[in-house]
């Protein structure tokens, strides 16, 4: 008991250190990319992409990206590629679920055996699930390195170093949170079919009305966090627009003068001059 007890603690504090560092490193971020953009001289700033899952069911990972970054890195559009690793990492989480013994062979490169490469396209279908989350991340490690390349120029190699580290932190921590929250799930549901079989409701007294729990305090923080979030949206939406409108300039068609030439008549030595008389 004591050493489950330590595991979970363990687990919270480095979920807690893996947020920070996050954060932090988001902050340091800013300040790698003006580095760049000051050594290479480059106008480009970074691919300023945006994009969360539609409907209001999107704004619940945003709001944790917003917890984990802080709203001043949150507002910015240069952590798009942490964004990317952490639902990739989801799919991950999904294959973890099913079989965690072969995510690890397959990672560590021990099922191989005596196939080798083949053993990727043979493997069966989990096996190929794998190969695309593998053929994501490596896609991403590419549009990272595109980015620094346009940003940084020869700085580029810092940068993508710097962010790839961070998305690898995103990872973990993402891993991490879905692991607390599938725990949390199962023992709250234990929790629940105990207290329905074991314990009366009539022996409750205790007003819980005035007491507000972990999810009320997520509600609220949610539910103040959409106006922000949709404001920030629209103001993004219609800077884009007035960006990207072409600018129409009034044509003005103006009329050509028409030239026309006339021949000069031409001077005989038997023309008559008609100031004398015949």
């Amino acid at each position: 008991m004591l050493n489950f007890l330590i595991s979970i603690i363990v687990f919270a504090v480095s979920a807690f250190l893996l947020a920070m560092s996050v954060r932090y490193g988001m902050m340091g971020a800013e300040r790698v990319d003006t580095w760049v953009l000051s050594k290479s001289r480059r106008s480009f700033q970074g691919f300023d992409w945006y994009y969360r899952i539609p409907f209001s069911i999107g704004t619940i990972p945003e709001y944790f990206f917003a917890m984990v970054l802080g709203r001043d890195n949150y507002f910015k559009t240069n952590w798009w590629a942490l964004k990317t690793t952490s639902f990739i990492a989801v799919l991950l989480f999904v294959a973890l679920l099913k079989s965690r013994a072969t995510v690890v062979n397959y990672y560590s490169l021990s099922f191989l055996g005596d196939r080798g490469i083949a053993a990727f396209f043979t493997s069966g279908t989990f096996v190929w699930y794998l190969n695309f989350i593998t053929l994501m991340y490596l896609a991403l490690a590419v549009l990272v390195t595109i980015e620094s390349v346009k940003m940084a120029g020869l700085y580029a190699p810092v940068r993508v170093v710097y962010y790839g580290f961070l998305c690898l932190m995103m990872a973990n921590l993402t891993l991490l949170v879905l692991g607390v929250i599938v725990f949390v799930a199962v023992v709250y549901f234990i929790f629940k079919v105990v207290k329905f079989l074991f314990f009366s409701n009539r022996k409750r007294h205790v007003d819980q009305e005035d007491e507000e729990s972990a999810g009320d305090i997520l509600n609220k923080g949610l539910a103040g966090f959409k106006p922000e979030l949709y404001e920030w949206e629209a103001n993004r939406k219609s800077q884009i627009r007035k960006e990207t409108k072409p600018i129409h300039k009034p044509i003005i068609h103006r009329s050509k003068p028409v030239i026309t030439r006339k021949q000069k008549p031409e001077i005989h030595d038997d023309d008559i001059p008609r100031l004398y008389p015949d």
